[in-house]
């Protein structure tokens, strides 16, 4: 046996060098697979790495080799220590710019058990395709101080989940209260609030533009106020086929509209500025009474419930149902054949001189013209009445079969307006010639469309080609 002494000396006369621990380092995920990314999206691509056993590893080198693309950045270190027992991270950026499938490898050179460790990096870039719906948004008519709010709805057509990342407006009358961000996953719809709060009465325009990370998904025509340039269906709340433009005096009732029906209602039926016209509530003489009052011939201001009898001029005067005591009545109508005027047919009571004239052939009210008045008498002499189809017998531009105008009326009598004129929307895009349509035979021609460069046409119709 060595004495301990001895032993120590023996020890003192060596060389004595204390040996490192090699260490093994495990890298997570060795296959790193970012899925489907929208072309001009950035996504990072993480890949951690463990000293699970030995002492502290030393990363000399990160080399990284895009295969197919070129699209996978540089790591954000060319060299780091993983400490033992410790984790360190390597990031680096997957940026497409183009659609298709991308693949790179990452070499890490370490002092690790395993000095070099191989990892595969793939992606898949597909392109973003948002519809969004309308392109155009008329808010029609609202009152300043006043808010309206519409909705635009987004679809997600691509294969990737996109991030909507704000919307931009170009004027402070239109704004959003949908809160963004917020994801869009690939075939899902979601709607976005816009509301239009104007200052005053004055036609207004905007753009709102939507954005998905550093793209532009689209973008929405906004307007508001502006019956004439405005889509003709938002200025026309009660569907009759009139804008407040175009003449109609109540547009939240269908049954106010020019050209309307008067009524006995006490509402303009017609829209001409003048209430219950040719009804039994107008006084049409001017004499203070109406038919309802009483008045027995509302053409003469000289005959009502309180004129006084002028006997002899056979007239009932004060509409007492007695004309003139002491001549002949044949029919029992209240009027004579012998006056003056004379009742024309005194063998038939329903004609007399201010009788009410009804479609039979017969001149009721004595005045020498059968029918007027009723549907089968042409009152605007253009050859049609009421009972051929003349849809407006007071306008002789007016019949069936004429010659459609630009003047907001059923000129044709075919329950269209204005279609073949500059006011109608022939293709169904929205927009008339009038309203900028520079093809309104071609419903992808429109202000609301986006340019398509190189096909040759003047997609949003603002005179020029791309």
């Amino acid at each position: 046996m060595i004495a301990p002494h001895l032993l120590l000396s023996l020890l003192a006369c060596q060389d004595y060098q204390v040996t490192k621990q090699t260490a093994e380092l495990v890298v997570s995920p060795d296959l790193t697979d970012l899925g489907a990314v929208p072309v001009g999206y950035a996504v990072d691509a993480v890949i951690r790495l463990d000293n699970v056993d030995g002492d502290d590893v030393t990363v000399q080198g990160i080399e990284l080799s895009n295969i197919e693309g070129d699209y996978f950045g540089e790591p954000d270190a060319s060299e780091l220590v993983v400490p033992s027992g410790g984790t360190e991270y390597i990031r680096l950026v997957y940026s497409p710019q183009e659609v298709g499938y991308h693949s790179a490898e990452l070499l890490l050179i370490s002092d690790a058990k395993d000095p070099e460790i191989l990892v595969d990096l793939r992606a898949q870039a597909v392109i973003v395709d948002v519809e969004i719906a309308p392109q155009v948004l008329d808010f029609g008519n609202v009152a300043p101080g006043d808010e309206e709010t519409l909705e635009v709805s987004l679809t997600n057509a691509g294969g990737a989940d996109i991030e909507v990342g704000a919307a931009d407006f170009d004027s402070e009358l239109f704004s959003s209260p949908t809160d963004f961000p917020f994801d869009l996953e690939a075939g899902q719809t979601r709607l976005v609030d816009v509301r239009f709060t104007p200052a005053d009465s004055e036609p207004a325009s905007g753009t709102l533009s939507l954005l998905g990370g550093s793209l532009a998904l689209g973008a929405v025509r906004l307007q508001g106020n502006d019956c004439e340039g405005g889509l003709p269906e938002a200025y026309d709340e009660d569907s009759d086929g009139y804008t407040t433009c175009g003449g109609d005096c109540d547009d939240g009732e269908a049954g106010v509209r020019p050209g309307g029906s008067e009524a006995c209602d006490g509402a303009d039926g017609d829209c001409d500025g003048t209430v219950d016209e040719g009804t039994e509530c107008y006084d049409d003489d001017g004499d203070g009474y109406t038919e309802r009052d009483g008045d027995c011939s509302d053409g003469d201001a000289a005959v009502n419930p309180g004129a006084v009898e002028d006997y002899g001029n056979g007239v009932d005067d004060d509409c007492d149902g007695v004309v003139d005591a002491g001549t002949t009545d044949g029919d029992g109508d209240g009027y004579s054949g012998e006056a003056d005027p004379a009742d024309c047919d005194d063998a038939d009571p329903s004609a007399y001189p201010g009788a009410p004239e009804l479609a039979d052939g017969v001149d009721n009210d004595c005045d020498g013209t059968v029918d007027e008045g009723t549907d089968w008498y042409d009152d605007d002499g253009d050859g049609s009445s009421e009972r051929d189809g003349d849809c407006d017998d007071t306008n002789p531009t007016i019949e069936p079969g004429a010659s459609e105008l630009e003047d907001w009326a059923d000129n044709d009598c075919d329950g269209v307006v204005d279609e073949g004129t500059d006011h109608y929307d022939d293709d169904g895009d929205g927009f008339t010639e009038d309203g900028g349509d520079c093809d309104d035979a071609d419903p992808s021609v429109s202000p609301a469309e986006l340019e398509v460069v190189g096909d040759g046409i003047d997609n949003d119709c603002d005179g020029r080609i791309e």
